[in-house]
């Protein structure tokens, strides 16, 4: 099956606008708590390169829909050293799929404005690390994992989006459409890799001291440091888009994500459960036996 048949449906809130992206960016990051190292990742995948994603992530042992980073050493039989060798086996896997990514590290704490920075950049850049593929200029949503909340928090990420990926960049490499979701990184395949590159790529850092130590020794060219200079924010910011609601089936949370990817929605607590899964012939068209069993048996 290529996921490409069921776009990422996403709505304005304040307007009438709606959008079908088919392409995904995956935006997450570890730190910016205390002192530390901050660590923004942005991957793309088009739809249509879904299903490849998340075997790769499957293969590797990352469990996606049931796990993130955090909870797969917390919940599961993996240590971190463990983890930090089957993220290690995806980037691998990565530089050989049609899947981009970017990486941008800071000494933390941050604050909402250089934080948001960090973000539109690693987004943008994992973009253009991908001109030349083919289907690249095509909607593309970012989705950022968690709410925005009010107030500065909520202008910081749409401002500073739009000031990076403006007019000029819209119309000559792709539209850009901004996305919270609560959930994403066991929801979407490029938030759910974004996470676990995120959390192995502060792992590093703070074993080896130094931001420019970490990069230096890091086996790909990815990761970049953080510029006080990226601070663009724009006049307007880029709009919110919310993602279509689906009805997530009762009892069967974790196969209840999938088909959330699969149709390019989000379960969302405003929708009743459904007691059928009205969704049987999404899961039964992927045509990749590795994904649709691993998605077959979610429970």
């Amino acid at each position: 099956m290529s996921d490409d048949t069921y776009p990422v449906s996403l709505e304005n809130p304040r307007s009438d606008d709606s959008v079908r992206a088919r392409s995904v960016v995956g935006v997450d990051e570890s730190g910016n708590v205390g002192d530390g190292v901050f660590v923004t990742v942005a991957v793309r995948a088009a739809r249509s390169n879904g299903v490849e994603l998340v075997r790769r992530l499957v293969e590797n042992g990352l469990r996606p829909f049931r796990h993130k980073s955090s909870s797969l050493v917390r919940y599961s039989d993996v240590d971190k050293a463990d983890r930090r060798r089957r993220v290690r086996a995806l980037l691998a896997d990565l530089s050989h799929s049609t899947a981009t990514w970017a990486a941008v590290l800071s000494a933390s704490p941050l604050d909402e404005t250089a934080a948001a920075a960090m973000y539109a950049v690693a987004a943008k850049k994992a973009i253009t690390n991908g001109l030349g593929q083919t289907r690249l200029m095509t909607d593309t949503v970012v989705l950022r994992d968690g709410q925005l909340v009010r107030g500065e928090h909520a202008q910081a990420l749409p401002r500073q989006l739009r000031g990076h990926c403006d007019v000029s960049f819209e119309r000559n490499i792709c539209p850009v459409y901004l996305a919270p979701l609560e959930q994403a990184e066991r929801t979407y395949p490029q938030v759910t890799a974004a996470d676990y590159i995120a959390g192995s790529l502060r792992e590093i850092a703070e074993q080896h001291g130094t931001i420019e130590a970490a990069v230096e020794q890091f086996d790909y060219e990815q990761p970049v440091r953080f510029d006080s200079s990226w601070d663009e924010p724009a006049r307007t910011p880029s709009s919110v888009y919310r993602l279509e609601p689906i009805a997530p089936i009762r009892e069967k949370r974790l196969k209840s994500r999938a088909i959330a990817w699969l149709a390019g929605g989000a379960i969302t607590p405003t929708r009743d459960p459904l007691d059928r899964n009205r969704y049987r012939g999404l899961t039964d068209t992927i045509d990749d036996p590795v994904v649709s069993n691993y998605v077959t048996e979610l429970d």
